[in-house]
């Protein structure tokens, strides 16, 4: 299960720094588009928090970010990931936490089921960011896993 979500968790990082590069490269710097994709890596922040109770790492689920501040998270938020992984044991996989979404609505759920859910959640909002830089006049990048199945020698 470890590789299984190492190998999730990489492809996520991958997805995250192509869409920066293509925001990066299509002077996008502010706008919307970034808005959804600084609700990206926050929410994948939060997420660490919650999981780990790691309140120091917590950042605000909409609050905006430059591109170069994104820059400096993505690193660390692999890191953060891949260590936390590796210790990943199936007694964790099935530990259960109770938290508040951003709206304050009480949640249970364990960690098995919110490892996927965050790779997923930023599948959802990176498509998003792909809409409006294609409203914006420019190509999005294809971050679809399976092209980065294709791509990348994992």
């Amino acid at each position: 299960m470890k590789a299984y979500f190492k190998k999730l968790f990489t492809y996520n990082h991958w997805a995250n720094e192509t869409t920066l590069q293509t925001l990066k490269y299509n002077n996008i710097v502010d706008g919307e588009a970034v808005r959804i994709y600084s609700h990206v890596i926050n929410a994948q922040y939060i997420w660490f928090s919650r999981i780990t109770g790691n309140k120091e790492l917590h950042k605000p689920v909409w609050s905006v970010h430059s591109l170069e501040s994104i820059a400096d998270f993505l690193p660390q938020n692999l890191s953060l990931w891949m260590e936390y992984i590796d210790a990943l044991t199936d007694a964790e996989l099935e530990r259960s936490i109770n938290y508040s979404n951003s709206e304050g609505h009480q949640f249970e759920n364990v960690v098995g089921d919110m490892l996927p859910h965050l790779v997923n959640h930023a599948s959802y909002h990176r498509g998003q960011v792909a809409k409006l830089v294609r409203q914006a006049g420019f190509a999005p990048a294809n971050t679809d896993y399976i092209t980065w199945c294709r791509t990348v020698k994992y």
